[in-house]
């Protein structure tokens, strides 16, 4: 009698657990923020050396530039217009302490970056310096850091048609400025458009200087919170960077620079040096402080206007964030 095999069914497999990918990818991220961090706080040569160049060469077109009037500040304006355009792309194109400082106080970029980016701008600045001083006395036969009279001397011999014996026949210069009409020596160069910083008598109008760098700041920090703190085309961040720096520079005056870099290769700090506290100070809190502080004030007042012009739902300008896809209560009002 055949026997039935007894069958037995094989009992269903069951399936693996699927492995947890969430961690992993938290790793992930973890590892890109990390490395995001380490190029904040690291920034790679080639951006050192752009903010490098890009100082050199705005120190050089304030040396060429600086006493042609309106003309050289828009000369001045044209050159950071270009030099961001060239250069934003690589280090973000400061070439500037103050909007190092700015960012940093707003916490676009680490402390490192910040000290590093200064370093690399106070001596493109410097570098500017001492080249465009020896091209200046070679080509004019005069040092235009050597003060005023030379200027001035410069400028009546070659461009008025004065000569040197008219000069000494006079008693000297001070002497042949009061001889054709003139108060002093300040008055003559104002008059023939001779202009240094080097000679500039801050310590006697201390405050007027301050706070016509301190304003001229806060109008180019405007600028700089349009160029850094909303999603700008490069184009549209190196307008608001130049325009800003002009109207800056037309608001505040003949002796604003809005640059510490460059205000300390142009000589604005050896004024005074000797003298009593204040003639040493007042350059330095002028040039340095003043700048510093207006553009945080001017960049910072901006940003915050930003945040509240927000709406979410909107495309989101303020930092880069966009809201049309999530409601970011650090960029968008609720």
């Amino acid at each position: 009698m055949a026997t039935k095999k007894a069958t037995t069914k094989a009992a269903p497999k069951k399936k693996a657990p699927a492995k947890k990918t969430a961690p992993k990818k938290a790793v992930a991220a973890k590892v890109a923020e990390k490395n995001v961090e380490v190029e904040s706080k690291l920034p790679r040569p080639g951006a050192l050396i752009a903010e490098f160049l890009g100082a050199f060469v705005l120190t050089g077109a304030f040396f060429a530039l600086f006493a042609s009037g309106t003309d050289g500040i828009i000369g001045i304006s044209l050159v950071l217009i270009v030099l961001v355009i060239v250069f934003g792309a690589i280090s973000h194109a400061h070439f500037n302490p103050a909007i190092s400082i700015a960012l940093w106080a707003n916490r676009k970029i680490g402390g490192v970056k910040t000290l590093l980016y200064i370093v690399a701008q106070v001596f493109g600045a410097m570098l500017a310096f001492l080249v465009f001083k020896a091209i200046f006395a070679a080509s004019n036969g005069v040092d235009i850091f050597s003060g005023s009279e030379a200027l001035i001397i410069d400028n009546l011999i070659n461009k008025q048609g004065i000569t040197q014996e008219m000069i000494d026949e006079a008693g000297g210069l001070a002497q042949f400025a009061q001889a054709n009409g003139f108060s002093d020596l300040a008055q003559l160069a104002e008059r023939i458009g001779i202009q240094t910083f080097v000679d500039n008598n801050i310590s006697g109008k201390g405050l007027t200087v301050f706070f016509s760098e301190l304003i001229g700041a806060i109008i180019f920090g405007l600028g700089v919170g349009v160029a850094y703190f909303k999603r700008s085309k490069p184009v549209v961040k190196a307008l608001a960077l130049g325009f800003g720096l002009f109207a800056g520079l037309v608001v505040g005056g003949s002796a604003v620079i809005l640059n510490p870099a460059v205000a300390g290769a142009l000589g604005s700090f050896s004024h005074g040096w000797g003298g009593d506290v204040a003639d040493v100070m007042w350059p330095i809190v002028a040039y340095v402080v003043a700048t510093i502080a207006g553009v945080i004030i001017g960049s910072t007042a901006y940003r915050y206007m930003l945040k509240d012009s927000c709406c979410c739902g909107d495309s989101c300008p303020c930092d880069g964030k966009d809201c049309g896809k999530q409601c970011d209560s650090s960029c968008c009002k609720k």
